[in-house]
C-alpha cells in the first residue's frame, strides 16, 4: 500500500499500553490480543528482543514525561525571570523548549 494511503487510513498509534511477549508487541488496551509490532526472532536475535523491550518502555513513558517536561519547563522560565544572567537556567530552558518541540520524525 502506498505510504500517504497508509497514513491517510491510520490517524492515531494503537492505545497505550503496551506490553511485550517474546518478540511481539501488544496493546493492552484491547480485549484480546492486538499485536502493535513484531520482529523476526531469528535475526538479531537478542537486539531484536532488547529493541522490542525499548519500544515499549519509551510508548508507556512518553505522555508521563511529557508532563514532567511541561512542569520543568514552566519552573525553568519562572527561574529565569529571577536570574536572567544564569547560563545555567538559560541553557536548561533552551534545552526543555527543544524538546518540547519533539524534534524526532518517525519517517527519518
Amino acid at each position: 500500500m502506498p505510504p500517504l494511503l497508509l497514513e491517510a487510513l491510520v490517524s492515531e498509534h494503537t492505545p497505550t499500553p503496551w506490553r511485550l511477549e517474546g518478540y511481539s508487541i501488544y496493546s493492552s488496551a484491547h480485549k484480546g490480543r492486538h499485536i502493535v509490532a513484531t520482529s523476526d526472532p531469528y535475526w538479531g536475535l537478542n537486539q531484536n528482543k532488547a529493541n522490542a523491550a525499548f519500544i515499549v518502555k519509551a510508548v508507556n513513558s512518553h505522555e508521563a514525561l511529557v508532563k514532567a517536561l511541561e512542569l520543568c519547563k514552566g519552573a525553568l522560565e519562572a527561574c529565569s525571570q529571577m536570574h536572567p544572567d544564569n547560563r545555567g537556567i538559560a541553557t536548561a530552558l533552551e534545552a526543555a523548549r527543544t524538546a518540547a518541540q519533539g524534534k524526532g520524525d518517525a519517517h527519518e
